[in-house]
């Protein structure tokens, strides 16, 4: 499960709570900064028009509400600075956000999320185990959806695995390459290992940009970095042939109003 799917589905599960409704706020469309307050604004009523984070608060100062901002990664300090005002004005308010990078603010929680289970595909496998592990069992759920039918045999068994571990359990990569089994065949997918970013090219048409771009930018190279001990979650380096480059971890947080 992928961080926009567990924020929607903690919203769906503790929405009943919030007397003002939950709100999705989408940012991983808005590119510029200045649009972030008529984007907050949009989500709430249409015919709202806010023309500055006070006139946005002022609104929202009684109401008892959850919102939701999604994919903040690329106007982090922004939506940080927001979200530090929404919450100081309004004490109802909660905010549940996801992104690659933490906001920083004060009274800010958060859950790193592990990549997806996948099986060792050097050690004996069962096919009646594949299933429990969260890779292949999405990678399942997904590919019966391309292909009516499409099941985890024993001769797909190997290449399913393959292809989720080489993935490293990511959500969307698994996602987008079970897809692609409209076209191809697990194991023509898994025969063009350095070319798999190259299958991962385009999702649903009705999705957010960001996931109808290749989930992984050609050139660069998918390894896993060690778990430091003691810490939970993990994160992917990429790495660029004569660089080192190092995203930040994806993220769910979870920001309970400031007190004074």
């Amino acid at each position: 499960m992928g961080k926009t799917r567990l924020a929607l589905r903690l919203a769906a599960d503790i929405g009943h709570t919030f007397t003002g409704g939950v709100r999705l706020i989408e940012l991983g469309d808005v590119h510029d900064a200045g649009n972030l307050t008529d984007t907050i604004a949009a989500s709430l009523a249409p015919e709202i028009t806010a023309h500055s984070l006070d006139d946005l608060t002022e609104h929202l100062a009684t109401q008892r509400a959850l919102f939701v901002f999604d994919n903040c990664e690329h106007l982090v300090a922004d939506v940080a600075v927001a979200v530090e005002k929404l919450l100081r004005v309004c004490p109802d308010l909660r905010i549940l956000a996801t992104s690659r990078e933490c906001l920083g603010i004060g009274g800010e929680a958060t859950l790193a999320l592990r990549p997806l289970a996948t099986p060792d595909c050097h050690g004996p496998s069962s096919l009646s185990l594949l299933p429990s592990y969260e890779a292949i069992a999405l990678f399942t759920d997904r590919a019966g959806a391309a292909v009516p039918g499409f099941g985890i045999t024993e001769d797909n068994q190997f290449a399913v695995a393959k292809i989720c571990q080489r993935l490293e359990g990511l959500p969307l990569p698994i996602e987008l390459a079970a897809r692609r089994l409209r076209a191809l065949s697990t194991q023509q997918i898994l025969e063009h290992p350095d070319d798999l970013c190259c299958f991962l090219t385009l999702g649903s048409r009705g999705a957010p940009a960001r996931q109808q771009k290749p989930a992984f930018e050609p050139g660069l190279e998918l390894r896993p970095v060690p778990r430091p001990s003691g810490l939970c979650g993990s994160c992917c380096r990429y790495s660029r042939t004569g660089s080192n480059s190092t995203p930040p971890k994806q993220y769910a947080l979870v920001t309970p109003p400031r007190t004074s």
